[in-house]
């Protein structure tokens, strides 16, 4: 008897579908690229996740897959860049995820914090420093 690769079969694949069209719309709307979310750490993408209302994913394969909805989402806006859904309504929260990439760009104090900012950590990082 061989082995069930269940992380596989066509109903993890769909879950991991749907996962990955939730994750792609919470980002899109934040204006965060897949490129972007793939750099984040496993740490903030178990938040960003949490955030996103999703059990957060456990291997990258579901990460890379909401990398090329992102890419193809990018696609269709550019050609379709007049349609209400090629909209990103809340790129405000962008600072929120990723790190900040100059020295001399400070975050303004009304911004809202990402738990990790806060100081929380996800349940995953704190078994593992037990």
């Amino acid at each position: 008897m061989t082995a069930v690769d269940w992380a596989h079969t066509a109903v993890a694949r769909q879950r991991r579908e749907a996962k990955a069209r939730i994750l792609a719309k919470y980002a899109w709307d934040r204006g965060i690229t897949g490129a972007e979310l793939l750099d984040l750490d496993e740490e903030r993408r178990f938040c960003f996740a949490r955030a996103a209302e999703v059990p957060p994913p456990s291997t990258t394969e579901t990460w890379e897959l909401v990398s090329d909805l992102l890419a193809d989402m990018a696609a269709w806006a550019t050609k379709h860049s007049g349609h209400a859904a090629t909209k990103q309504l809340l790129t405000a929260e962008k600072s929120r995820w990723l790190p900040c990439r100059s020295q001399d760009h400070h975050r303004p104090s009304s911004t809202v914090q990402s738990p990790l900012d806060a100081g929380l950590t996800s349940p995953r990082a704190s078994r593992s420093q037990s």
